[in-house]
């Protein structure tokens, strides 16, 4: 009977040990040693699973934004060296066509009165310059329309000798800097199909083709020619 309560003694002594071992173990184990006993491999972190998601859509982005550009290959002179061009290029199964593409080339400089406040008053402002002499018009139509325009030229230093001829006689001018374009015939790849070709194969199937140069772009919102 003893040797019972002895036993039992010490089973009670075990079970309280193994209770407070495990209830004294540390409650801030790092989360990164946590294990999937599943599938014995470390759990990922929410914060690492959004660092993650957050990088993949990045490049998509970068992705997405690479297939908006358009290779094109220009400007060319002559419509049948472009024809050429499109042909070695549907030689390796790439689709182009040729397209008028409106390219700046330089500004000029427009001298102008501002706007009046209607038409009548801008035929009457207009009349008082001619009658000095000074060469203008009523602007018709934009931004500037009843404004008064008194000339558009080439050179800056021009426009501000305008001006200041135009200030002694007590009006007010301003300068505006106009872009000016001019239309140019190139060979545009869309994007889809651009990603056949590298910048090496490109520079192959241009060489020998003088003052025709190979970049990528946004797409030019224009018809094809063809």
């Amino acid at each position: 009977m003893r040797f019972v309560l002895y036993f039992l003694l010490v089973v009670n002594v075990l079970v309280f040990l193994v209770g407070w071992v495990s209830n004294s173990a540390p409650a801030s184990e790092s989360l990164d040693s946590i294990v999937d006993f599943a599938s014995g491999s470390p759990l990922k972190l929410i914060e690492e699973v959004d660092r993650n998601l957050l990088r993949e859509k990045s490049e998509a982005t970068a992705l997405a934004q690479a297939k908006g550009l358009c290779a094109m290959a220009g400007p060319f002179k002559l419509l049948t060296k472009a024809d050429v061009l499109v042909e070695r290029l549907l030689a390796l199964d790439v689709k182009s066509d040729i397209r008028e593409v409106d390219v700046p080339v330089d500004h000029a400089y427009w001298v102008y009165l501002e706007p009046e406040v209607s038409r009548v008053n801008a035929l009457k402002k207009l009349k008082e310059l001619q009658e000095q002499n000074i060469d203008s018009y009523v602007i018709p139509k934009n931004e500037l329309e009843n404004g008064i325009s008194l000339g558009m030229f080439n050179n800056q230093d021009l426009a501000l000798a305008r001006k200041k001829e135009i200030m002694k006689l007590g009006y007010q001018p301003k300068i505006k800097n106009v872009p000016r374009s001019t239309t140019q015939n190139w060979v545009v790849v869309e994007p889809e199909e651009a990603q056949k070709l590298g910048v090496e194969s490109w520079q192959r199937m241009l060489d020998g083709m003088k003052g025709v140069s190979y970049k990528q772009n946004y797409c030019p919102d224009v018809a094809s020619l063809q």
